[in-house]
């Protein structure tokens, strides 16, 4: 990179599958459809790019007594959902998820598992994210809304994305939700 640009800060998010997709774009080699992940370099470059809006984490692996968890952070939110654990049929004790079968655990949420737990942030007011606003009936459009975009992403991650319609009501992709 030229020196103008080393050291340059962006706000856009990126995800550690960007650095697989720089890479392979600088080698020039074409990144394969299913992999996940956007090529830097104009963020490096300093170019103006249409950019993802929000992030989607997830935690499959309950084998450490956590509990499943999908998580969605844009610029001014961070939404979190906990799922509950379920048992095993063959054995009758806790689901031990090793993350062997993703799509099976993916489509609990697809599919309209209700979450147990939700969390909802508004980092601008709230930086270290100690005010829940789940609950707030002042936010429950953004709640919705993170909800939905949380499935779209979930989708993506998927791989099935434009495959399955989403299952809640009350989401547009593109609206920007001022809670």
């Amino acid at each position: 990179l030229p020196a103008s640009l080393r050291g340059n800060v962006r706000s856009e998010q990126v995800v550690p599958q960007d650095v697989t997709s720089t890479i392979l774009g600088a080698a020039g080699v074409a990144q394969p459809d299913a992999m996940q992940g956007r090529d830097m370099a104009p963020l490096m470059h300093g170019d103006a790019t249409d950019w993802r809006e929000a992030v989607f984490c997830e935690n499959n692996m309950t084998i450490q007594d956590y509990p499943r968890a999908e998580a969605l952070r844009s610029r001014e939110w961070k939404y979190i959902r906990y799922f509950p654990r379920h048992v095993d049929p063959s054995s009758d004790k806790p689901w031990q998820n090793h993350g062997e079968d993703y799509n099976t655990t993916v489509d609990l949420s697809l599919q309209g598992e209700p979450p147990i737990h939700e969390e909802l942030f508004r980092l601008a007011d709230d930086p270290d994210v100690r005010i829940n606003l789940a609950g707030d009936a002042a936010h429950a459009s953004t709640l919705l809304s993170m909800r939905g975009h949380c499935d779209t992403l979930l989708r993506e991650a998927r791989g099935d994305a434009h495959d399955q319609p989403h299952h809640r009501s009350g989401y547009s992709p593109r609206a920007v939700v001022q809670g």
